[in-house]
């Protein structure tokens, strides 16, 4: 959409689909109730919303005061979703992420390392993974700045709902206009054609306008986040709406849990009143929900009279019984909490954080709030296993920087200098620790899997060692010198056995790393030096050549020496 300038300065007074944005920032509101940015009440306006609900089934005015003084902020719910927040973070821990330029010769280098210092490499990390939990519905943008190269410094930034003034999108998530507040009080409206930038003097009630050409021919604007709500042309779907109202009962039950707990540290203590105080005294009978009578409750019990009093005894009260009741126990007692209920409570809140965490990140398997099928179109957010939630998060990202890196990369270069980007975060992630690598590893091995697949899983945890460091290139070279790299020696030995492969294969691989030692000695040089003149595939040869040539195949036995002095060898041994 291209604006006149008449119809940008018409959305600063009359915007489009504000009512649609109010319902998307009251949704937003409540997903954002449970993250970290709200750290205290004053910071929340779904806190209110949220006492409404609970009051709704806790109706003594005593306990709904502790319950309001108790709640907690930042929200039990925060811990979490820091967990689940970790879990995703894997996200950028993938086998298999990609990014593919195409454009004029050279571009793609150019453009790698823009990205790098301009900070957009980080944003995925440091910023969008934290906004899918509590601000899905921000608007990424891509704005522009002069560089000190000459060249343009476009940059990746996100627009929260709450200062959005105006937005059309496509069905695609990108944005046909949009039109936003800064912090500093100007309106920015931002087209297919360029950015306008408004701004009012001291005591005026004009607005003055810079435009800038783009020439992008888009709207460089589009969702962070573009699962869109169906027929619904603001909001976008949170990656937690499925179980938000799980989070908030697993808030109530977190305070409530922590207000049973205050009957142990403050009992609630029984007496007998004296006859002075019993003169001021009024028979009492607690009465049930509908005004009955409680029959649990003998007539003569007395309710204290105090400012405070309420239908429920809280912790560290004193509840009186009449002079005259009969006693078959001290006159002064404590009412001990249940600690049955203690545990119970405590299991259950533990087990509604794992539900949760498991749902969200798939850890465990199974979801075990919903069993639906792992598929979009289906089921929005369902997740299986911890690499499916990965992978349905990477879809979305995935597509979101792809867009970025496009418009980035044409603001600051031209359209025909950078003509498409692909780019994937991955499909593939690393999900274990190298010990739980190796034990699949051998329970492959155990159920007889094919060479291929453990082929796979060795190049898996050499590729895994290599994150934290080391020489990716030496690895490889000595992966693809070593015979049979996916079996054991013990393993190798046995097809030896059956005739399945050479001696000499096998002693190579026990003596791979003294022969590796010898060849570097040899040469002077580490084995990544070493031939490195050559094509790749001919130095393997090379390499490989000098290995076969030197492995010892076999070794004398000991000597041994008769009765006369005289000293013989016995027939050689095998080397393996």
């Amino acid at each position: 959409m291209i604006l006149s300038d008449d119809d940008a300065l018409s959305l600063l007074s009359s915007p489009k689909n504000k009512p649609q944005l109010a319902e998307a920032i009251a949704w937003q509101e409540r997903v954002q109730f449970h993250g970290l940015t709200v750290r205290n009440r004053l910071d929340s306006r779904y806190f209110e919303t949220y006492l409404k609900w609970v009051f709704g089934f806790l109706q003594a005015t005593d306990k709904q005061a502790a319950f309001r003084a108790r709640f907690p902020f930042p929200v039990p719910t925060t811990k979490l979703l820091s967990e689940v927040q970790d879990g995703w973070m894997k996200l950028f821990d993938a086998v298999n992420p990609s990014l593919v330029i195409q454009g004029r010769d050279g571009i793609d280098a150019e453009l790698i390392e823009y990205l790098q210092t301009s900070g957009e490499v980080m944003f995925w990390p440091d910023e969008a993974i934290a906004a899918l939990v509590e601000s899905h519905n921000d608007i990424l943008v891509v704005d522009i700045k002069p560089g000190d190269d000459g060249l343009p410094a476009p940059y990746l930034t996100r627009v929260n709902l709450t200062a959005i003034q105006s937005i059309e999108l496509r069905d695609d998530g990108t944005c046909e206009h949009i039109a936003y507040k800064t912090a500093d009080g100007r309106m920015i409206v931002i087209d297919d054609n360029a950015y306008r930038v408004y701004s009012k003097a001291a005591e005026s009630d004009n607005w003055t306008v810079e435009v800038f050409p783009h020439y992008l021919g888009r709207c460089p604007a589009r969702m962070l986040w573009d699962e869109r709500v169906k027929d619904h042309a603001v909001a976008s779907h949170s990656l937690i709406d499925e179980v938000l109202s799980d989070l908030e009962d697993y808030c109530f039950w977190h305070v409530a849990y922590d207000l049973f707990k205050l009957y142990g540290a403050f009992p609630i203590y029984w007496t007998t009143a004296s006859t002075s105080e019993a003169a001021t005294s009024a028979p009492y009978q607690p009465r049930n929900a509908d005004g009955t009578p409680d029959a649990g409750y003998p007539d003569n019990c007395q309710k204290p009279e105090t400012p405070a009093a309420s239908s429920w005894v809280g912790p560290g009260d004193v509840y009186e019984l009449p002079p005259g009741t009969d006693q078959i126990v001290a006159p002064v007692g404590i009412v001990e909490p249940s600690t049955d209920s203690l545990t119970f409570q405590d299991e259950n809140r533990d087990k509604m954080y794992r539900q949760l965490v498991q749902y969200l990140t798939g850890a465990g398997g199974e979801s075990a709030l919903m069993d639906k099928a792992v598929n979009e179109k289906q089921a929005t957010g369902t997740f299986a296993s911890k690499e499916n939630v990965l992978r349905y998060i990477s879809r979305h990202l995935s597509a979101a920087r792809q867009w970025g890196v496009l418009t980035i990369g044409q603001l600051r270069y031209g359209i025909s200098a950078v003509v498409s980007v692909a780019h994937s975060f991955g499909t593939e992630f690393y999900l274990q620790t190298e010990a739980e690598m190796w034990d699949g590893l051998a329970s492959a091995k155990q159920a007889g899997a094919p060479q291929t697949i453990l082929l796979e899983k060795v190049e898996r945890i050499q590729a895994f060692r290599l994150r934290s460091g080391g020489d990716a290139t030496r690895s490889q070279i000595l992966l693809d010198l070593e015979p049979m790299p996916e079996m054991s020696l013990s393993d190798a030995k046995g097809l030896l056995m059956m005739g399945l492969t050479s001696q000499q294969d096998v002693a190579v691989k026990a003596q791979f790393n003294q022969l590796i030692k010898q060849c570097e000695r040899e040469f002077g040089a580490d084995i990544v030096e070493i031939g490195s003149a050559l094509p790749y595939s001919q130095k393997i040869e090379r390499i490989k050549t000098y290995l076969y040539n030197n492995v010892k195949t076999e070794q004398p036995r000991p000597t041994a020496t008769d009765s006369a002095g005289r000293t013989s060898s016995t027939e050689p041994a095998s080397a393996v």
